[in-house]
């Protein structure tokens, strides 16, 4: 099935070593139905890190490609490794991705690690506060330190609790009850701040439709003017049940570059596997490629011919036949 650009979304996740980048999609896969089960790091059975040197350490050190379908929208997420060991292959897929979210430790402060991923993303980006099911966890310190590394950090997601009474968490941006009245005045008011048509509204006392703060919410993303935060607990499937769908509604699509039938792809990831030979990893800017076609390689001035197109789920290849921007 062939994605037009505004069906698709390229979203790196990315964060330093332990910080639960892994489990996180491992909980969108079961949401999303790709999956039956939640997969556990320690237990070496998760969908992106497959390889046997990440299942014997227990952590990522290649970036790996998880392709699925959501309502219709192709989500590309690329899985990368935390450790400064191998920030090469995180930072080569921030640079490809069209957005990002970074998994942040709620037990932890931001790290010098964080820190170089964050200064090396000038891309949209989302903030995922993970593990607070852990005991001795924080919402409310661990919001106001993120706030204090970035103001334009905002919650649009809240816990209902931390530690073991950890149970649910509660959107801002569908829920109006009175626990949530205070998150979402101020949701409003960054929402309003990002956007010149509605600060004068807000400022005025006018109502904003849901409507339009929406529209205002998804441009103050893809205009890196607003950093929505999520939280929950990967590995307890809390506050990942709509991951997928944030993704989809709010993330910015893939690039749009003029439109022109010639292709030009880029190469942001090579890999050399035991009896398969070179394993490239694409991404398409436009036209159309085709398996068994010679492409003109303009880094190394030859041509070179398009063997076997493939989609990843992790070590899953589906083949294809061809595949356009």
């Amino acid at each position: 099935m062939t994605y037009p650009k505004e069906k698709i979304r390229n979203v790196a996740i990315v964060g330093s070593a332990g910080s639960g980048k892994t489990s996180i999609i491992e909980a969108i896969l079961l949401n999303s139905k790709i999956t039956n089960r939640l997969g556990r790091v320690e237990d070496g059975n998760t969908v992106s890190d497959f390889n046997p040197d990440e299942i014997a350490r227990g952590s990522s050190i290649y970036t790996s490609l998880i392709s699925f379908d959501n309502a219709g929208t192709k989500i590309n997420l690329l899985d990368t490794p935390g450790y400064s060991d191998f920030v090469c292959d995180a930072v080569s897929a921030l640079a490809t991705a069209d957005s990002a979210i970074f998994v942040f430790d709620a037990f932890a402060s931001v790290d010098a690690a964080f820190e170089y991923l964050w200064e090396n993303c000038d891309k949209p980006k989302a903030i995922f506060i993970n593990k607070l099911d852990k005991e001795d966890t924080d919402f409310a310190k661990t919001l106001s330190h993120l706030k204090d590394f970035n103001a334009l950090v905002i919650p649009v997601s809240v816990p209902n609790d931390t530690g073991a009474n950890l149970s649910k968490v509660g959107s801002v941006i569908t829920e109006t009850s009175e626990d949530m009245k205070n998150h979402r005045e101020k949701f409003i008011e960054a929402v309003a701040s990002s956007d010149d048509s509605l600060i004068e509204k807000y400022l005025d006392g006018k109502e904003i439709t849901n409507i339009e703060l929406m529209s205002s919410f998804k441009n103050g993303i893809a205009s890196k003017k607003i950093i929505p935060i999520l939280c929950g607990s990967a590995t307890k499937n809390i506050g990942c049940d709509g991951l997928a769908g944030f993704i989809n509604e709010f993330l910015p699509s893939a690039g749009v570059l003029p439109d022109t039938d010639k292709p030009a792809m880029l190469v942001f990831k090579s890999v050399i596997e035991p009896h398969t030979g070179n394993l490239s990893f694409l991404k398409i800017y436009s036209g159309k490629i085709v398996q068994g076609t010679d492409y003109k390689n303009v880094t190394r001035r030859t041509t070179e011919r398009l063997g076997t197109l493939c989609t990843l789920l992790g070590k899953k290849r589906t083949e294809i036949t061809e595949a356009a921007a």
